[in-house]
């Protein structure tokens, strides 16, 4: 057998690349990390079988330390395969502890550090064009997630069936507890000396409601670490462990709302983001809208993520057609956002008083009764 080359490596990972090499019946590897963030305990590495960098047919391995995590995350992929054709995957045999599977033809440059990164690296990087990596991301033909979402059907359906697990044992309950005195189970709270909604009381309220869901398959884990932009500067979809048929706002959503909230901008006062979040909270906002008083690289931050968040929106409203309901998709901010705050990434300061504005906007839309 010939050499692994590496750059990092461990027994578990070594053993699982023998495993690899016999399964292929190849000689050598060349093999890199590929750092982003995660919650599910796995890592991603570039590989290419060669003995140099930047040679060869490349492909992402995801490595797992549980089997079942393995096999939840093969069959929700298999899901995608026929309509979301970069997948190519391919399962890799191994006796353990560690395992794996491989997607194929990830990136011709497997090892070049320059171009392993993902959207939320190049969000506001002037040398790409942000709003056309959006829509490829979403776009058809095998090439986004377009064809993912082409058999959509309107469904009357309860909300806590269709999002309970994305609260996430709501762990948020106990966020909330520990920043006030009041009451968690009151309608408003005190909360940094303000009285606020409560965002414990709107989601309670919020599951309680049947709603006409555009229900199809989703990758429901789609945030700017799962879309990896390769040496083409073309995004391609990784980690579809959580795809299932849901509410399509759900990915819409999760998008949006981890590009204003994780690891947000924190150069605005508490004026001027609350101005910006009231905006949001309208169906037509843009640029235009904003008036920001901070200097000139961090208004422009600003800015681009206006245009992302435009960007998002616009995608959502065509591809759900003329049954998109905007409020219906305030309600899936809502709740993909409170599940969220579990993560040490989503500052609670900053996102709970989001989260009773959004709740406000909610009530005020008769989506439930005080």
């Amino acid at each position: 057998m010939g050499k692994i080359h590496h750059s990092f490596i461990t027994k578990n990972l070594e053993n699982l690349i023998i495993d690899i090499l016999k399964s292929e019946k190849k000689k050598d590897i060349h093999i890199s990390p590929f750092n982003r963030f995660g919650h599910s305990g796995s890592n991603l590495y570039l590989l290419s079988f060669s003995k140099e960098k930047n040679v060869g047919v490349s492909y992402l391995l995801k490595t797992f330390d549980n089997k079942k995590k393995l096999e939840r995350e093969i069959s929700a992929t298999k899901q995608l395969e026929d309509k979301y054709c970069h997948i190519n995957l391919k399962l890799v045999e191994s006796k353990g502890p560690l395992y794996g599977f491989l997607m194929q033809n990830f990136s011709a440059n497997p090892s070049d550090e320059n171009s392993t990164i993902t959207f939320k690296d190049i969000m506001y990087n002037n040398k790409y064009n942000v709003s056309k990596i959006i829509n490829m991301t979403f776009e058809k033909n095998g090439l986004g997630l377009g064809d993912v979402y082409k058999q959509t059907e309107i469904k009357k359906c309860q909300v806590s069936k269709y999002y309970s697990k994305y609260l996430r044992n709501d762990e948020t309950r106990k966020i909330i507890q520990s920043l006030t005195k009041d009451s968690i189970k009151n309608i408003k709270i005190d909360f940094l000396g303000k009285k606020i909604t409560n965002p414990f009381y709107v989601k309670e309220q919020l599951l309680k409601e049947v709603i006409n869901m555009p229900i199809s398959l989703i990758h429901g884990d789609l945030h700017p670490d799962n879309i990896v932009i390769n040496h083409l500067k073309h995004p391609r979809i990784v980690d579809f462990a959580w795809s299932n048929k849901n509410d399509i706002y759900i990915d819409f959503a999760l998008f949006e709302m981890s590009v204003r909230y994780w690891n947000p901008l924190f150069y605005m006062n508490c004026q001027q983001k609350e101005s910006l979040e009231r905006k949001t909270l309208d169906k037509n906002f843009s640029c235009s809208d904003i008036d920001i008083d901070v200097n000139d690289e961090y208004t422009n931050k600003i800015k681009k993520m206006v245009v992302i968040i435009q960007e998002i929106r616009k995608i959502c409203q065509n591809i759900v057609g003329d049954k998109y309901n905007f409020y219906n998709h305030l309600l899936s901010q809502f709740i993909v956002l409170y599940g969220m705050l579990k993560y040490e990434t989503y500052n609670p300061y900053i996102v709970i008083p989001f989260l009773s504005m959004l709740g406000d906007k909610l009530i005020k839309m008769e989506y439930m009764k005080q």
